[in-house]
């Protein structure tokens, strides 16, 4: 764009140290349908951020097609 780069002042590292869930969930995800509510995170399916990663994508596969089954009419 331009412009110059500012130089870096201050750099930060931080691991989250409470990352392991010691019993997972077996689902990937939670879904209330009736309410529309979800929850997803490491303790869903595993015990890492790509577990993280996984039950939030679940999540939001499962809050579209919610979505397109109330556009279309039908249900799931």
């Amino acid at each position: 764009v331009g412009r110059e780069r500012p130089s870096i002042t201050h750099v930060v590292g931080h691991r989250w140290r409470f990352a392991r869930v010691t019993t997972p969930l077996d689902e990937a995800c939670l879904l209330d349908e009736e309410g529309g509510l979800g929850a997803c995170g490491d303790w869903c399916g595993g015990d890492r951020v790509e577990a993280a990663w996984c039950s939030g994508r679940a999540l939001a596969v499962r809050l579209l097609a919610r979505g397109a089954a109330e556009t279309t009419g039908s249900s799931s």
